[in-house]
């Protein structure tokens, strides 16, 4: 069976991101104590880390034979299995793409809700609402949307963002090559998310 894990994250693994906290409550999975859990499960009580691990993880079911999420415990024969069948209860279907996954906002996941802020954002007054909804397309294609919403929250993001929606700022080289004193590295990230999908040229 091949399970898609989350690149860099692990039940043992679990540096990236703020240092774990500790606490009198231990995890079920990873056997460390934290000072709260994320979930209760059949198997007891899980971290933080290990609950977002769990909800990163997609495959096969080996119990059902179903491609979807799998936080089932990861140590059992064959590897972790989808929630029914490993007896979680918690629906992970988000309520707008109906992905399974963690609930970033209010029942819906990281990318849902980045697209969320992205249409209050760029189509709020856009020059060109065509253009304006392909670049939020290709923005919400991220691998990894959490990042995007932390990256857009920045004030020099959101000016080059609505500068292009406005019409101000061209959606070409040139017009990113323009906010390099202002904005360098965020016309850099946004360059380097438009080439990759193709909405600029190399």
């Amino acid at each position: 069976m091949t399970t898609e894990h989350p690149e860099g994250l692990n039940p043992r693994n679990t540096v990236r991101g703020r240092p774990r906290t500790t606490g009198t409550i231990q995890c079920a999975r990873c056997g460390r104590n934290a000072g709260k859990t994320r979930a209760s499960w059949p198997e007891g009580k899980i971290c933080g880390p290990c609950f977002t691990v769990a909800t990163r993880t997609h495959g096969t079911c080996p119990d059902c034979g179903q491609h979807r999420l799998l936080p089932g415990p990861p140590v059992q024969d064959g590897g972790p299995r989808c929630a029914p069948c490993a007896g979680i209860l918690h629906n992970f279907h988000c309520t707008r793409c109906n992905q399974e996954g963690e609930f970033y906002r209010r029942g819906t996941c990281a990318r849902c809700a980045l697209r969320d802020d992205l249409t209050t954002l760029l189509l709020t007054y856009p020059a060109d609402p065509t253009a304006a909804n392909r670049l939020i397309d290709v923005v919400c294609q991220a691998d990894r949307p959490e990042s995007i919403i932390t990256w857009k929250r920045s004030a020099k993001v959101q000016t080059l963002l609505t500068s292009i929606s406005s019409g101000q700022t061209p959606l070409t080289h040139e017009g990113l090559d323009s906010h390099r004193e202002t904005a360098g590295r965020a016309a850099g990230h946004l360059r380097a998310l438009l080439v990759h999908h193709g909405l600029l040229p190399h």
